[in-house]
């Protein structure tokens, strides 16, 4: 089979590099420990270098191989100054997470160019096949980091990059080492892996919608896929049947990592070598388990997840991978492909300012209690009375691009230095500039990061009526905070009653609240029944009232 992969054409460059094995060890290691910016510069220009120079085959991975660790250690403290970005990012941020992103293209062109040139020799050589296989998996392993990379910021994968996986899987199995063992490296840590359990690996992490994750969630997904990926199975279409549940149609030819069988309707063929269907039915039954365990009382620590973290954001994270992995439903509503410019404001403080026009009910005037902290805050924290008309700046107002919309939702579009931040499951308000009072309250469902045209931001409309309320903290804090309440709507093929939007905590465990409506003077007692949506932000609740008058 004919290898088609892409490489870098041989030039010659501005920068230099060492091309002995001893020279690169003794130059790796004076590279300054303390700034890690100009070892990552330094690196890559070292990289970018050896990628262009005509090198043996052997050589070229003796000296890759060296180069593995300084990359993985740099890239990592590189990485730990965006762990809490806010987005847009700024140029600066984007450039530093292109550049995390860049150090593993070279890695990847490194382990290809091994590859490509050790296949053309036609001699034979000694220890060809274990070379072969560990250029391949280094290859995939590389090429997995920087769809990693860009997951971790939203940016949009390099194009290309999907295929050139398929290739190299693709070629794997032709020449039978897909199952060859080879050593594989995660900091430290060391084990023995196969080219086909890293492949599923980087196949199930694409597949997880990693730009609907909260921010640094890809990370655990990451730990967790490469803990249980031998679960699922990949096979030519004509040794498996057409899976209804935990079914994945790859095809080599595209460049991406596949598409639910459940969704994706067209015939499997019967034949041919460019279709693999990957069976993860076994995977989402230990998904289902691990959630189930979790809800009866089982500490996450007890379970074999792949990484440290909370209950919640274990359940969390589980919940996502059993919806994204199961399959979801189509758009129900058709885009209207748009441009126009909206007003946009983000966050509950934010939403109940304008929707109370800084006229502010503040509970002490209504005898419910002293608050904790006034109604009227800004999103960053800043404390005061009522808010002036002309300090409504401090909320990080914006006027960002309409791309499309639907009935139930919509695309927009912001730049650095738009006046707000967002993140995945904030909740946003859109005010068309001819239609001053009208709000609609939507929540962030995913974001792509696409450099000089902004951040993508897609939004699902929660609800098209909403109103200011004061909903009372968690019993012994004695104050109030502003809140939501959400008008009844219908989603997706059941009608939701009226709900409240509280911010994530406020209740803490207790399912009674005392709630102040913006248009009376009188709290009132709410039971809470349902959760029925919840983010890093919010969460969304179903109600009843405690009293007969309640609206």
């Amino acid at each position: 089979m004919l290898l088609s992969i892409s490489v870098p054409d041989k030039k010659v460059s501005a920068w230099t590099a060492e091309t002995t094995v001893s020279d690169t060890y003794r130059w790796l290691g004076q590279l300054s420990a303390a700034d890690s910016l100009e070892s990552a510069r330094d690196i890559y220009q070292a990289l970018y270098t050896l990628n262009r120079m005509e090198i043996a085959p052997k050589l070229r991975m003796d000296l890759m191989e060296i180069y593995r660790a300084p990359v993985s250690q740099t890239a990592g403290q590189l990485h730990n100054r965006l762990s809490h970005a806010s987005f847009p990012l700024s140029h600066q941020r984007f450039r530093l997470a292109e550049s995390i992103r860049d150090l593993n293209v070279e890695m990847a062109y490194g382990y290809k160019l091994t590859l490509s040139d050790l296949e053309s020799i036609k001699m034979p050589v000694w220890g060809k096949s274990s070379m072969r296989a560990q250029a391949i998996f280094r290859s995939i392993h590389y090429l997995g980091n920087v769809i990693l990379r860009s997951m971790y910021n939203y940016l949009a994968y390099p194009k290309g990059t999907w295929k050139e996986l398929h290739e190299l899987y693709r070629y794997a199995e032709s020449v039978k080492c897909l199952e060859d063992s080879v050593i594989e490296f995660r900091g430290e840590a060391k084990r023995t892996s196969t080219i086909e359990k890293r492949y599923k690996e980087i196949l199930l992490l694409g597949l997880s919608d990693p730009y609907q994750m909260p921010q640094g969630q890809c990370g655990q997904v990451n730990n967790f896929v490469y803990r249980w990926a031998d679960l699922a199975t990949i096979s030519t279409p004509s040794g498996n049947p057409l899976l209804k549940r935990g079914g994945y149609r790859i095809s080599l030819d595209q460049d991406s990592p596949g598409s639910c069988v459940d969704l994706d309707r067209s015939p499997l063929p019967e034949s041919g070598n460019s279709i693999r269907v990957m069976d993860i039915h076994p995977l989402l039954d230990n998904v289902t388990s691990m959630i189930r365990r979790i809800e009866t009382g089982t500490p996450a620590s007890e379970l074999d997840i792949g990484s440290e973290c909370l209950e919640q954001a274990c359940l969390d994270m589980l919940e996502r991978l059993g919806n994204s992995w199961s399959g979801k439903k189509k758009r129900q509503s058709a885009r209207l492909r748009m441009s126009g410019m909206a007003s946009v404001c983000s966050g509950i403080n934010a939403i109940h300012y304008f929707l109370t026009k800084s006229q502010g009910f503040d509970a002490k005037k209504f005898g419910a209690g002293a608050m904790s902290s006034p109604v009227l805050l800004s999103d960053k924290g800043a404390a005061g009375g009522p808010i002036a008309e002309t300090d409504c700046t401090s909320f990080g107002v914006a006027s960002w691009e309409v791309v499309d919309a639907s009935a139930g939702g919509a695309l927009i579009r912001g730049r650095e230095n738009s006046g707000i931040s967002v993140k995945i499951g904030d909740l946003i308000t859109l005010m068309d500039p001819g239609a001053k009072s009208k709000f609609k309250l939507f929540a962030v469902r995913w974001m792509k990061e696409k450099g000089s045209e902004g951040l993508e931001v897609g939004l699902e409309l929660m609800s098209s009526s909403i109103a200011s309320i004061l909903v009372g903290e968690e019993r012994g804090a004695g104050g109030f905070v502003p809140g939501l309440m959400l008008d009844k709507v219908t989603s997706g093929s059941k009608m939701l009653p009226r709900t409240l939007v509280l911010k994530k905590n406020v209740r803490g465990k207790q399912k009674d609240i005392e709630l102040i409506e913006q248009s009376d003077t009188r709290s009132k007692w709410v039971r809470v029944l349902e959760v029925v949506d919840k983010t890093n932000s919010y969460e969304r609740v179903s109600f009843a009232s405690l009293v007969s008058d309640f609206k």
